[in-house]
């Protein structure tokens, strides 16, 4: 998991910058904090995947 692309966000932005850092900590490599709210990726008809 740690070699493939993560998309992290979360409703506001702020959870999913915190979450940016911790996963920085563990090393993920291809790791990017969306900027956009969850209802912005929805609507661009994003892919959505829970892990």
């Amino acid at each position: 998991m740690r070699n493939r692309k993560l998309i992290v966000q979360c409703q506001y932005g702020d959870r999913a910058t915190i979450a940016s850092s911790h996963l920085e900590n563990q090393e993920f490599i291809q790791m990017y904090n969306y900027a956009g709210s969850f209802a912005d990726w929805k609507a661009l008809g994003k892919p959505i995947v829970s892990v």
